[in-house]
């Protein structure tokens, strides 16, 4: 099936670079991007000997990612289809190769003068492991992941649909679908993980202030088999949280939200636990990029390793111009990305809810782009990841160091698309969009 899977990217790529984009419905592209890059540790392996861990190596690396794109604009809708390829490849470790793919759609629907509709679908198979540059260095992400490498298989359906009752006062709606599996290459554990919840929320502005609420329910099913022994958990997870926006300027804005996330058991006799939330964000926007500090305690499954999770967490990160080579500061040429953070996060019991144990999670990514032409770029990246965990954890997840560097080139042709589904709504009370920023300029979609 990968096979066959390769060619049909071949053939849609090629296609798709030799159709130019349709003067105003549709249109096709050709997606595409290649890395080249060393790290000192392509297995995410411990530092120490430990038995069954995979050995610390260092490794010249390749990653070629050939897609395709296809949009089509009606009077009232959008609609965009994509197909994304990963092959990655090593010099010396050829066990670590791996080909990851990705199939989506998303529509977005204008259904009255006051609603619109967004929806989405995505498949996704491959091999994962600790070891990803796949995200920018503005968008790191600050998670558990499974130690060594992993087959996987992933499918991801949302809904979203906003409702402007008034010009002071909104109303959203979504819902989504979520299920992720994975197949460990060294001890052949299995896990399962499986989401599905919908959420309601008001918001209500004035000149420069925004109150709002969010509720949801949301029902995981995560699924351990491994070492002889099959355990599952089922729960549903109640969140509720209050947000206050403020406009501070026209570049700066503040978000400060509380709330609290009941865990309700449905199979194991246990008592209802409630867990705080809270999450407090400062950002920029000036014509071109954005940046934001955060602060934030989160509860949520995390279904790359089938467990919940509480998770407190800092992060500082940015996508902003450089101002040299540019003529007009709206389309720079030179911009830098970066994503400092840390993170800790608890692993919760699955019959009590109680904490059991810890990983302590840090990045440190930085980008350089340059913007050749319009949706052509060539970048140059380091990026700085550690793991550490208590002795408690059962999981198959090791304390790790890596070191990344690598040059990337990426592009899209033709780089004009037929229509281009909106941003989600401005975090702004204005209305004002955040700046176009990141990969309307410079970065392939993913």
């Amino acid at each position: 099936m990968t096979a066959r899977m390769v060619r049909l990217a071949m053939v849609l790529s090629v296609l798709a670079i030799t159709t130019p984009a349709a003067a105003g419905d549709w249109s096709l592209h050709g997606l595409g991007s290649v890395e080249l890059g060393w790290t000192d540790n392509v297995f995410s392996a411990p530092d120490e000997t430990v038995v069954g861990a995979p050995q610390k190596e260092s490794d010249f690396y390749t990653q070629v990612s050939p897609g395709a794109l296809f949009t089509w604009e009606l009077p009232r809708m959008i609609h965009e289809l994509s197909y994304q390829l990963d092959a990655n490849l090593y010099l010396d470790n050829d066990e670590a190769r791996g080909i990851n793919q990705r199939l989506g759609w998303r529509g977005f629907f204008v259904t009255s003068p006051l609603t619109e509709l967004t929806v989405g679908a995505t498949a996704s198979t491959g091999t994962t492991s600790t070891f990803n540059t796949a995200t920018t260095a503005a968008t790191g992400e600050l998670m558990i992941l499974p130690s060594g490498q992993s087959d996987y298989r992933g499918v991801d359906v949302r809904e979203g649909f906003n409702w402007q009752y008034t010009r002071e006062t909104r109303f959203t709606q979504a819902a989504r679908v979520v299920g992720f599996s994975t197949d460990e290459h060294t001890t052949g554990a299995h896990s399962t993980g499986f989401e599905a919840g919908a959420s309601v929320g008001a918001d209500r502005s004035w000149r420069a202030d925004a109150l709002g609420i969010h509720l949801g329910a949301d029902f995981v099913r995560l699924t351990q088999d491994g070492a002889g022994m099959t355990t599952t958990s089922d729960q549903v997870l109640v969140p509720a949280t209050l947000s206050w926006r403020r406009d501070l300027s026209r570049r700066w804005m503040s978000i400060v939200d509380v709330g609290a996330t009941a865990i309700i058991p449905l199979i194991k006799v246990s008592a209802t636990v409630v867990q705080p939330t809270v999450g407090a964000s400062i950002s920029y926007a000036p014509d071109w990029g954005s940046a934001a500090l955060s602060v934030r305690r989160s509860v949520a499954p995390n279904l790359y390793i089938a467990q919940n999770t509480i998770t407190d967490s800092a992060a500082l990160s940015c996508w902003l111009p450089l101002p040299w080579l540019a003529k007009d500061p709206r389309e720079p040429k030179l911009t830098f990305q970066t994503t400092l953070g840390v993170a800790r996060t608890s692993i919760l019991d699955a019959e009590t809810s109680d904490a059991v144990s810890r990983f302590d999670i840090g990045t440190f990514d930085l980008g350089l782009g340059y913007a050749i032409a319009s949706q052509l770029s060539v970048g140059a990246r380091y990026q700085f990841l550690i793991q550490d965990s208590d002795e408690e954890t059962m999981l198959q997840v090791y304390n790790y160091q890596r070191h990344t560097v690598l040059v990337s080139f990426s592009g899209r042709w033709p780089s004009r698309v037929a229509g281009e589904i909106p941003a989600q709504a401005s975090l702004r009370v204005d209305g004002g969009n955040d700046a176009p920023a990141g990969e309307d300029a410079t970065e392939t979609p993913r």
